[in-house]
């Protein structure tokens, strides 16, 4: 784990980062208000994976986190933090839960139909 000297700054530094990866509709002042056109595709830039996805912004978090603890600092702003990322999470599954709706893949039964649940496999086509 790194060592984070200034845990204000880093906060500071941490912020900047996560608000250049919001939809430019979202307002820091305001960040729990959601505009009722925002869809899967507004939140493209965090539902990449990859190097740079959610787990690293949550391991800052935490790093953040650790480094004021031990610094002793008001840990309003990282409480703050955390409840955004949060609710940006529950914001992406509901977004990809309306936009996955109705495409599912239906489970093709083979010719051993008769093998319980755990045995049946799926066509892919």
């Amino acid at each position: 784990m790194p060592v984070v000297n200034d845990p204000k700054e880093y906060g500071d530094r941490w912020n900047a980062w996560w608000w250049s990866m919001q939809p430019s509709w979202r307002d820091p002042e305001s960040p729990f208000d959601m505009r009722s056109d925002a869809s899967a595709a507004s939140w493209s830039h965090l539902l990449c994976g990859g190097p740079n996805g959610l787990l690293l912004v949550i391991m800052a978090l935490a790093w953040w986190m650790k480094s004021s603890t031990q610094a002793g600092t008001n840990p309003s702003s990282i409480e703050e933090a955390a409840l955004d990322v949060t609710w940006v999470l529950a914001q992406l599954q509901s977004a990809l839960e309306v936009s996955n709706k109705g495409k599912k893949r239906e489970l093709d039964i083979g010719p051993d139909d008769d093998l319980p649940s755990t045995k049946r496999y799926l066509i892919l086509p």
